[in-house]
């Protein structure tokens, strides 16, 4: 009795530990990213401490038994398991990657000269690939434990530690994997040509939005320069596919995104569409292109916070009023086609020469670029293949899943069909639950609540567009694809309640469900699809949607039904 007590003690004190442990990495995290490595360095050592306690709290023989009883056993090992990766990770793999994550968030990435300093950038990049490698392994360890079955106070501590480190272990192996390429893409080796796209979620499209200004950057041994801006009308459309499309892509996308360059990004999977604009480019220009880089009006906000105000055309543009300006106020204020295009070549000169030259908080400046990496607004694709394979296996990649065996993938992205300037005013949000498992195979259901919040009053014709047959002008129109699990499929849709047939085509391997809905100025639809998993896609579902003037889309993923 006195052993089972004692146990019991530990175990208090092992839970306690262990949140500890998770509020210390949650600190050391924020403060790696202002790159404050004092506090970053205090908050490990608490952390580790509390790791140690737990480690201790978790060993001995009545702990060995009792992880191999029925009911409490899951428990017991949970924790134990737990315990001994927080101690390793504290001990050994973190240290590093707050050295390196401080360094590369600091000044590393500031121009000296005009010229971001390469080999600093290669030297840091096998610790991070090091680090990576270890804190990858650590997260296979927590990554099965399922936590559905756990006492509610063992719960919380161990899943906000699994979470975390599962996460932790995707952004710090994909800064290795970009942190690796980055000399390379920045021309060290050989000069290299950029295709910038900047998309305008007013009129949202599978990636963000419409392609509505380009430019061209050119960089040679760290020298980076922005060489010419340009727009949709300037390439042209084509009156055949620049490249030929699976007929896959052809019965969920149509014919425009593979002959007209703003909607090359309707295609859900970046690599797709990025080919499609280099080989526009090149076609209608004569120039070849190395790469492509998507940006929108809400990642270009973010790095505002890094560089400070910009003054275009009398106009002041800050993080706060950024996204408003560029997405609404210029459809109202500005008159013409040409003025808003200069206006928009204008910021983008303006923001490219202070990051060229070093005018920006490098520390604001990193966290603006992992955040918008984040939700998906800045995407990067290499036309170098053994470059691209790195990026693809990265959330920069922006690639639509078509492998995953673990857990179910589901994608819902949104098109305008309409031929307006609405959808600044659209909010949107997809939440993902699943309430049955059988063999491995979840039933899930995808429930995406659309609403608009167009103002009452006239608008400018630059917003709601020459209208579309049978759309009152202010209303928007909008294709909703819904991608189900890899080798699963789209069961059921209903809208508003009401069952609809489902549109069902293939795209990749990927089954997929399409409806157009169209929105009353101030009204919502409620669009739930019923989709089933492959076996064996047992994990907690992962939703990709795409991000808006206003929101990245993202709701609520239940846990796994298995």
């Amino acid at each position: 009795m006195l052993a089972i007590a004692f146990t019991a003690w530990q175990a208090s004190r092992a839970r306690s530990a262990l949140v500890a442990v998770e509020q210390h990495l949650t600190s050391m995290n924020a403060a790696v990213s202002r790159a404050d490595t004092t506090a970053a360095q205090k908050e490990l050592g608490l952390g580790a401490a509390a790791a140690r306690s737990a480690y201790r709290n978790t060993r001995g023989p009545v702990w060995w038994v009792g992880s191999h009883l029925p009911v409490l056993g899951d428990d017991i090992a949970a924790v134990r398991t737990v315990a001994v990766v927080s101690r390793d990770l504290t001990a050994s793999t973190l240290p590093q990657l707050v050295k390196a994550g401080s360094t590369l968030s600091g000044t590393l990435l500031k121009p000296s000269g005009g010229k971001v300093p390469l080999a600093p950038i290669r030297r840091i990049a096998p610790s991070l690939a090091e680090g990576g490698e270890e804190l990858e392994a650590q997260a296979n360890q927590v990554s099965d434990i399922e936590t559905g079955g756990l006492l509610p106070q063992i719960r919380g501590p161990v899943s906000g530690l699994k979470e975390k480190l599962v996460r932790a272990s995707t952004v710090v192996t994909e800064s290795a994997a970009v942190t690796r390429l980055l000399p390379d893409m920045l021309g060290e080796r050989a000069p290299r040509t950029y295709f910038l796209v900047f998309q305008n979620n007013a009129e949202i499209k599978s990636l963000g939005g419409l392609g509505g200004a380009f430019a061209i950057v050119e960089a040679d041994d760290g020298r980076i320069k922005l060489t010419r801006t340009s727009r949709p009308a300037e390439v042209g459309e084509f009156g055949r596919p620049v490249l030929k499309p699976s007929p896959g892509q052809l019965a969920v996308l149509g014919m425009k995104p593979f002959t007209q360059s703003q909607n090359a990004l309707s295609d859900p999977d970046f690599p797709r569409g990025a080919r499609v604009l280099a080989e526009m480019w090149r076609r209608s220009q004569g120039q070849q292109i190395d790469g492509v880089v998507a940006v929108d009006p809400v990642a270009l906000a973010y790095l505002l916070r890094a560089t400070g105000p910009v003054t275009v055309g009398g106009r002041t543009l800050t993080e706060q009023n950024a996204v408003d300006t560029l997405l609404r106020d210029v459809y109202l204020q500005v008159p013409t086609d040409q003025a808003q295009n200069a206006f928009f070549a204008e910021l983008v000169r303006q923001l490219f020469g202070r990051l060229s030259t070093g005018k920006f908080d490098a520390t604001q400046l990193a966290q603006a670029l992992s955040r918008g990496v984040e939700e998906r607004r800045v995407l990067a694709f290499s036309q170098i293949p053994r470059e691209q394979k790195q990026l693809a296996a990265t959330e920069i990649g922006g690639v639509l899943p078509t492998s995953d065996e673990r857990r179910p993938e589901v994608g819902v992205y949104l098109n305008d069909a309409g031929f307006d300037k609405l959808t600044y005013y659209l909010n949107y949000r997809t939440d993902v639950t699943a309430d049955r498992c059988y063999l491995g195979a979840q039933r899930l259901t995808v429930r995406t609540v659309l609403s608009s919040k167009v103002p009452p009053g006239p608008l400018t014709p630059f917003v709601v567009g020459p209208g579309s047959e049978g759309l009152p002008l202010g209303d928007m129109r909008i294709t909703v694809y819904a991608y189900g699990p890899v080798d699963g499929r789209v069961d059921a849709l209903r809208v508003d309640g009401k069952a609809r047939p489902v549109n069902s085509m293939t795209d990749a391997g990927r089954p997929v469900g399409s409806v157009t809905v169209d929105i009353p100025r101030g009204g919502k639809h409620v669009i739930e699809y019923t989709m089933y998993s492959a076996r064996g896609q047992s994990g907690r579902a992962h939703l990709l949607t795409t991000p808006g003037a206003k929101t990245d889309g993202v709701g609520t993923i239940g846990p796994s039904a298995c």
